[in-house]
């Protein structure tokens, strides 16, 4: 019998939108985290193309706020999220717009959390996954990218040298000889 009750989460549109974007489109955890939760988002009837400009619309809000300096704090975070949507999309356009800013926060990341950002260019899955944004550009056949993100990771990966910077500089390094040359180090 259905608990006549419980709280409902998701009233409108608007609140299965904030709470998709706030799952990061992933519907497991969604359903995981709270069965009502996930139960109520299905209600809606959602179809996937809703879904992928619901994130290529908060793609470029994320870029747009990064661009213009609205993202000040734990910018790795922001970075993460941005690049988890844009791993869903998989189109050029976004990757590039993270590309861009790759670039623009540079020198803006801490150097103690820069390491964070080159593990996400990586990617943080085990190499044979191919996850992370080199992989990525390189899927979408853009080399220029592909070159750019690997020469980002290394730069992000080159500060204080502890371990994990030491782990995440090799990864980049063997990422590029697979990703070029079709080595398997």
């Amino acid at each position: 019998m259905e608990d006549l009750h419980r709280e409902v989460y998701l009233k409108t549109m608007e609140d299965a939108r904030k709470t998709f974007l706030g799952y990061k489109g992933n519907h497991s955890m969604m359903g995981r985290d709270n069965p009502y939760i996930g139960e109520e988002y299905y209600k809606f009837h959602i179809t996937r193309e809703t879904e992928i400009e619901w994130i290529t619309e908060h793609v470029e809000t994320l870029y747009n706020d990064f661009m213009n300096g609205k993202i000040n704090n734990d910018l790795w975070i922001w970075y993460s999220t941005m690049e988890e949507f844009i791993s869903i999309l998989k189109t050029e356009d976004a990757l590039l717009k993270l590309l861009e800013v790759t670039k623009y926060i540079k020198e803006k990341v801490p150097v103690d959390e820069r390491v964070i950002v080159a593990e996400t260019i990586n990617g943080r899955n085990i190499r044979k996954c191919k996850s992370g944004l080199i992989y990525l550009s390189h899927r979408l056949n853009n080399r220029k990218a592909t070159s750019e993100f690997i020469e980002l990771a290394l730069y992000y990966a080159s500060f204080n040298q502890t371990k994990r910077e030491r782990d995440a500089k090799r990864l980049t390094k063997k990422i590029k000889l697979e990703v070029f040359y079709g080595l398997r180090i």
